[in-house]
């Protein structure tokens, strides 16, 4: 991810045209100071936003971010866990389906045939 795309998302999310001064600045700090991606700023920010169900404010910028970066990465790495532990079992169903055949026989009817003895002195 891009810085351009970093400040096209938060646009996005704080209802603006485009980053401020102090946006790019916060932006500049998280990413020299604390180490984090673009990525991570905006996944924090959109956690933020969106599954928590805040509105932010513009004039404070993006501030919020370092208080609920923890929060966010917990959050979506339990996404991608789940999202992994499905497609592994979906693999495993899709397996168990494949390697299984399944026949069914509807039972059949024995007829016995008997014969009778003949009794020849009687002919």
């Amino acid at each position: 991810m891009t810085k351009q795309e970093l400040c096209k998302i938060i646009c996005q999310l704080l209802g603006c045209e485009e980053c401020n001064a102090m946006i790019l600045r916060q932006i500049n700090k998280y990413v020299n100071e604390h180490g984090w991606s673009y990525k991570d700023i905006a996944r924090a920010f959109a956690y933020y936003v969106e599954v928590q169900g805040n509105t932010p404010d513009p004039k404070y910028g993006i501030g919020i971010v370092r208080f609920v970066m923890e929060d966010a990465k917990r959050y979506y790495d339990t996404l991608q866990k789940q999202k992994e532990e499905q497609i592994k079992a979906a693999e495993k169903a899709k397996k168990t389906t494949q390697n299984k055949i399944i026949v069914n026989v509807a039972p059949g009817r024995e007829k016995t045939i008997r014969r009778r003895n003949i009794d020849i002195s009687k002919i």
